[in-house]
């Protein structure tokens, strides 16, 4: 199934690329695997850092079209009107300029964010991708006041954090006896809940001190909830698996985020769940100044991403949604991976 973007003559010359892959995400389906023996292992991939958590690296994926980015688009380029004359054909430079990389968007993004504005009556210029500066409109200016506050309620309510991990564990099954494993536990944060909520967990994170702060942190819940210095990439070989994997605050990190996830989803049991909450790249994220910059959440899987990823990794049957700036997807595994290390295995095993 496509979804088109449809925005007139303009998008229809001009941003036709803006269709993009859906992936139905609705129910999962889990299946029982019994206690085993977890390997002690190295932690090559994230160096420890300073209590705040785990080391910042530079992701490289450029962003799928998406609904998120092309609504956050719109809105910058509003932003950057509203400070001065500015060029609507240098949106794409400005962002890559300001972002330092944190944010790369498709080209497709980028046109339907100009197309949106323009033909909203928004701004004042000859055309969507004028060269020539452009000044914000009455529209412009009531549209952008507008877009400010929808996204700061969207984060004002309560806590989203707390909201998004409220979500996460609302769409697994009940707790039955079976082990979760929490890859990138950091301090303990969604292990915990899960544990409150019932839940066996076994958190692995390559940060010692970050695992020593959760064991701390977990002395009530020792029964149901234990922590582990582990490399998901060494459980994936170990032959591990888990019928529920769950991450948060994670793939935001990782150089090579389609890596860590064809890790995560070999430690899936087939039938097995997969739950991941991170930053939702959206303007109620960049408008809340979550992480080392404004655009930090932009380095997290956006709804196109993650749409464009699942297929290749064997996931099916899941839901995406966000609660304010915290992104929250849910998938599970069913072994029809059509590229990576997993599928190859699979046709390996034929």
């Amino acid at each position: 199934m496509r979804i088109h973007l449809h925005v007139n003559s303009w998008a229809r010359r001009e941003a036709a690329a803006s269709r993009v892959s859906h992936l139905a995400f609705g129910g999962a389906a889990l299946c029982a695997v019994g206690p085993q023996p977890l390997p002690m292992v190295a932690c090559p991939g994230r160096p420890s850092v300073p209590s705040s958590g785990r080391m910042r690296i530079r992701m490289a994926i450029k962003h799928r079209p998406s609904a998120e980015i092309r609504e956050f688009l719109a809105f910058y380029l509003l932003e950057l009107i509203s400070a001065g004359p500015f060029r609507p054909a240098e949106l794409g430079e400005q962002v890559a300029r300001e972002s330092k990389g944190d944010l790369r968007p498709a080209e497709a993004d980028l046109r339907a964010a100009q197309v949106a504005c323009w033909e909203g009556g928004w701004m004042e210029c000859d055309n969507p991708f004028s060269d020539r500066p452009a000044s914000l409109s009455a529209q412009g200016r009531v549209q952008l006041a507008r877009l400010r506050r929808a996204a700061g309620k969207s984060c004002a309510s309560a806590e989203p954090r707390q909201q998004a991990a409220d979500v996460l564990i609302s769409r697994l099954p009940p707790p039955n006896g079976e082990e979760v494993l929490d890859v990138g536990t950091g301090d303990g944060f969604l292990a915990l809940k899960l544990g409150e909520a019932g839940f066996r967990v076994l958190g692995i994170d390559t940060d010692a001190d970050a695992i020593a702060r959760a064991r701390r942190q977990s002395a009530a819940l020792e029964s149901r909830v234990r922590f582990q210095v582990g490399e998901i990439h060494e459980f994936a070989r170990s032959g591990l698996r888990f019928p529920k994997v769950v991450t948060s605050y994670l793939l935001h990190e990782c150089d090579d985020p389609f890596d860590v996830l064809e890790a995560i989803c070999a430690c899936l049991a087939p039938g097995g769940a997969l739950a991941c909450m991170d930053f939702a790249a959206n303007t109620a994220a960049y408008l809340s100044g979550v992480g080392c910059t404004p655009f930090h959440p932009f380095r997290a899987l956006a709804k196109g991403d993650w749409q464009h990823l699942a297929p290749r990794l064997g996931l099916g049957d899941g839901e995406y949604s966000i609660t304010g700036y915290v992104a929250v997807a849910t998938a599970i595994n069913t072994g029809d991976a059509v590229s990576g290390r997993a599928a190859e295995k699979r046709r390996n095993s034929r």
